[in-house]
């Protein structure tokens, strides 16, 4: 029991006790009363202490007190009567509980039964096992597109190049990675081992001590950063540059950055509302020192090179000793230059093209270009080489393909590999120096090309009205160092200018048709095998006379100029000379009706022949005088003045007469067209049975007792000629197709 000094009792309403004590003041009055509660006796103690004060009857119904009580034990005593211990909680622990049961067991039972909820704060036990290092604002990688010229002018090369940065034939920074930005590196803590608590920091924490007092304790980074800088490729050092940085943090800050690279947090208790923490932990990252900025400027070119970065990185808490690390080296190579320091502009000092020679060939009295004509092409390119170059194909010219089937025996592209790889195109720029197969391009070096082009194509330039084209362009694409071609020299070719080489200028500029004199495309004979007459060649093209009215026409020569009154064969076409879709020809001429006749022999019995047109497929009748149009009629060897009196003449066109006209006599064939023969004829049409038609395709059934027999059995009745007429100018036919159809 405490001393009466500490403890003051105030007791009132006593009954049936043996005795009480009141302490009043620091003062103990013990009282005596008898059974009924009558005091019978007093006495004071003052400023004694009371010792044990022992009784198994007082009933104390009402306590105050101040101060501390101090006992061996004090019983629960005896709760609500609504509440009473004992038989009320059967089935639990605490029915065992009385009103004499000890309150420090009662304690020392809720202690045990609450104690895994209340563990005393543990340290994260994880530690600081090494320290992490990272390149961080490295930049882009640097390309710069070409190779090294030899004899080089540039700031930059002629820098680099003793360096062993820019190596003749190789492209600059050759076999290195080098990037553009000033470069940091970054270290980090790297944790060991395990624990069983941290703070909300997670895994990246590890153990930094005690807290100071409820609070974090200060945590210090102390970093000595070294960076070593080479200029050349063999790794010379130039200098050395050391710092030293310190950083501290005292309050919980997760957020990282350079500036702030320490994250410290405290580890909270199990029960922070009974249980105050004790620990910390923490970690760090983006703790640097050391960039490429420490020591040098780095838009100088002078600051290409190799840059290595080294740390020394220590950390403590509050009062401990620092633990120290080392980083990985970083190996940075560095330079401010780019793409763009290197500009190249690709031009051509100059080009021309001529036409160095042509050949000539004739058809129907006119001239064309034919095979074999040539055209030369110079162009020169210059700063293909400066500063840089293309390592491929550097220069190419570049010849059309048309109907001349243009081709070149000539260099026209220029490669390299690194060396040149094409002979006889890479000069010195004042043209005295050739340089050989596998050196290397100069500097100034220019590209120079003297193409001569050759026509072997056998295709035309001619048109319906025209040519399909009069002028071809050659041009030549040089290519800058990255691979992207400019193009140069563009130079536009006439086929053929009027009055050059000898052809008279009032020809106007000559057609290309590259088949050779003598050249056919079709045959004489016919059968179910068709015959087409595509106006190539006049082969088979017979002379417009008399003759053709008894079978015996002769052949035109395609030197000779044309009769007034015969159509011209322009390659693919049948034209009127003298009209829009005509070629040029020499002299004065014309009539409105112009012919073409065309000879054909059967090697088979025809009952049924059929011609098939292309181009204009409109046919009018033979006696008809449309302006512009087209007609054809037919002359059997078995229908000619041999066997009749007048040769019969049969208009594929009509197909509704026998009999058209008898005795026709010879025409005005600047009005009427019927007869261009100094003989009288006859003019039968195309009415048998089965004749048609249709869109250019006609069907002729033969009536032998009209003279229209074709067999080949029978040498006097297995040939025609087909004749053509034109009145005025119609679109041209392109093709006429002849064959056995029955």
């Amino acid at each position: 029991m405490a001393s009466a000094k500490d403890i003051r009792f105030d007791q009132r309403n006593v009954t049936n006790t043996a005795y009480q004590e009141k302490y009043v003041n620091g003062n103990s009055l013990i009282l005596r009363t008898d059974s009924t509660g009558s005091v019978i006796g007093t006495s004071t103690l003052e400023g004694v202490a009371i010792g044990t004060l022992t009784s198994s009857t007082a009933n104390f119904t009402d306590v105050n007190a101040s101060g501390r009580i101090s006992s061996s034990n004090i019983n629960v005593g005896i709760p609500s009567t609504s509440y009473p211990w004992g038989n009320s909680m059967t089935g639990s622990y605490f029915s065992t509980w009385t009103l004499d049961t000890n309150v420090s067991d009662a304690l020392r039972f809720l202690a045990g039964a609450f104690s895994a909820s209340f563990p005393i704060p543990a340290p994260n036990t994880k530690i600081l096992s090494s320290v992490s290092t990272t390149n961080t604002n490295v930049g882009s990688t640097i390309t710069i597109n070409g190779r090294v010229p030899s004899g080089s002018t540039n700031q930059y090369i002629n820098y680099l190049q003793p360096l062993g940065w820019a190596t003749i034939g190789q492209t600059i920074f050759s076999g290195y990675t080098f990037r553009n930005a000033a470069n940091y590196a970054l270290y980090g803590s790297t944790v060991g081992g395990s624990t069983t608590v941290s703070s909300s920091l997670g895994t990246n924490a590890f153990g930094l001590g005690l807290l100071n007092n409820g609070v974090l304790n200060t945590v210090r980074l102390s970093g000595s950063f070294t960076l070593t800088f080479a200029s050349s490729s063999v790794g010379t050092v130039n200098y050395t540059n050391n710092t030293n940085v310190v950083v501290s943090q005292s309050s919980d800050n997760g957020t990282l950055s350079i500036a702030t690279p320490i994250a410290l947090r405290i580890i909270p208790s199990a029960n922070m509302a009974v249980i105050p923490p004790i620990y910390q932990d923490g970690y760090f990252n983006n703790f640097t020192g050391s960039n490429l900025t420490n020591s040098i400027s780095l838009s100088s070119v002078s600051s290409s090179g190799i840059y290595i970065i080294s740390g020394f990185v220590g950390i403590n808490s509050g009062s401990s000793t620092y633990s120290y690390f080392t980083g990985s080296n970083l190996t940075q190579y560095y330079t401010p230059l780019v793409d763009g320091n290197f500009t190249q502009t690709i031009s051509s000092p100059g080009s021309t093209i001529t036409a160095s020679s042509i050949v000539t060939r004739s058809l129907s009295g006119a001239p064309y270009i034919t095979s074999g004509s040539s055209y030369t092409y110079t162009v020169t390119a210059s700063n293909a080489f400066n500063p840089l170059y293309y390592n491929g194909t550097v220069s190419t010219t570049t010849i059309p393909s048309n109907a001349l089937g243009l081709t070149t025996a000539n260099t026209t592209t220029l490669t390299t590999s690194p060396t040149i790889q094409t002979a006889n195109v890479v000069k010195s720029s004042d043209y005295t120096t050739t340089r050989t197969v596998g050196s290397y391009p100069f500097e100034s070096d220019i590209i120079v090309f003297g193409v001569t082009m050759s026509a072997v194509g056998t295709g035309t330039t001619a048109a319906s009205s025209g040519a399909t084209i009069t002028t071809f362009i050659v041009n030549n694409t040089t290519y800058n160092r990255a691979g992207s071609g400019t193009t140069l020299g563009s130079q536009t070719a006439t086929i053929h200018t009027a009055g050059s080489f000898g052809i008279p200028s009032a020809s106007g500029s000559l057609l290309y048709y590259g088949r050779p004199e003598g050249y056919t495309t079709g045959s004489l004979t016919f059968s179910t095998t068709p015959n087409t007459e595509q106006f190539l060649d006049e082969s088979y093209r017979m002379v417009l006379n008399d003759n053709l009215l008894n079978s015996s026409g002769s052949y035109f020569n395609s030197a000779s100029y044309l009769p007034t009154s015969s159509l011209q064969v322009k390659p693919g076409f049948l034209v009127n000379q003298g009209g829009a879709n005509g070629y040029w020809y020499p002299s004065a001429y014309g009539t409105t009706y112009k012919y073409y006749a065309r000879y054909f022999k059967t090697t088979a019995v025809v009952n049924t022949l059929r011609i098939t047109l292309t181009g204009n497929t409109t046919l009018v009748k033979w006696d008809e005088t449309t302006a512009n149009s087209i007609a054809i009629a037919l002359i059997f060897e078995s229908g000619n003045s041999n066997t009749y009196a007048r040769c019969r003449i049969y208009d594929i066109a009509n197909l509704a007469n026998n009999i058209v006209s008898s005795s026709i006599s010879t025409s005005n064939l600047s009005t009427d067209g019927k007869n261009p023969f100094s003989a009288n004829i006859d003019l039968y049409g195309n009415n048998g049975s089965g004749a048609s038609n249709s869109g250019g395709v006609i069907n002729i059934p033969l009536r032998n007792v009209d003279g229209m027999t074709l067999d080949s059995t029978v040498a006097s009745k297995d040939e025609l000629y087909v004749i053509v007429r034109y009145n005025g100018s119609p679109t041209p036919l392109t093709s006429l197709k002849i064959e056995k159809f029955a």
